[in-house]
């Protein structure tokens, strides 16, 4: 697994000298989570559990188009030939909505719900990236408030490995952390009381 940050920047120098050499090369961009692997949910009409998500916070290093991975030194890299084919939180917020509503019809998921009554919920990664020794690695923390006081949160850490070399590997591992986290946090929601006093 440590062939991962040798690939990665093997790529990264040879997509720079493709750039170089023909202006007709353009960078490669990579989806997560699309329509086609996530079944619809039954919307929520009625007596709804309402509960609005934050925009999530991304650190500076991944808050871009660009997939960065950390190399061995503890410096984050972004290439610019491989990015995100949408900003990076609306793909994660989109995931983490679904896996909330999946499967539990009581509850609504809307994105920064100005209804004062939601309840909200804040997401804050300090990492998602490729790793030097082929794992990809998510990591921050999450909160749900109503009325100023916390219901439930917990700590995100997630180490996936990488099952080969390259970007294709990495957006994979990546979507996999991010849906276990998801379902993690989906369950310890589904389980917070509504109206806590």
């Amino acid at each position: 697994m440590k062939r991962f940050i040798t690939g990665i920047l093997a790529a990264a120098a040879a997509a720079a000298c493709a750039a170089g050499c023909s202006s007709s090369d353009g960078p490669v961009y990579y989806g997560m989570f699309s329509s086609e692997r996530m079944n619809p949910v039954a919307p929520c009409v009625r007596g709804c559990r309402n509960i609005s998500l934050e925009r999530i916070s991304l650190p500076g290093s991944v808050s871009g188009l660009s997939i960065a991975f950390e190399e061995q030194n503890h410096v984050i890299r972004n290439v610019d030939t491989r990015r995100w084919s949408e900003e990076l939180s609306e793909q994660l917020s989109r995931a983490l909505a679904w896996h909330i509503e999946n499967g539990r019809p009581g509850i609504r998921v809307r994105m920064s719900d100005p209804d004062s009554s939601a309840e909200r919920l804040s997401v804050r990664l300090s990492s998602f990236s490729g790793r030097y020794d082929g794992y990809a690695s998510v990591a921050g923390t999450w909160e749900l408030v109503r009325d100023g006081k916390t219901l439930s949160g917990g700590v995100i850490r997630s180490m996936v490995p990488l099952a080969e070399d390259g970007y294709p590997s990495l957006v994979a591992a990546l979507e996999s952390a991010w849906r276990a986290e998801s379902d993690k946090i989906a369950q310890k929601i589904a389980g917070a009381a509504k109206h806590e006093r």
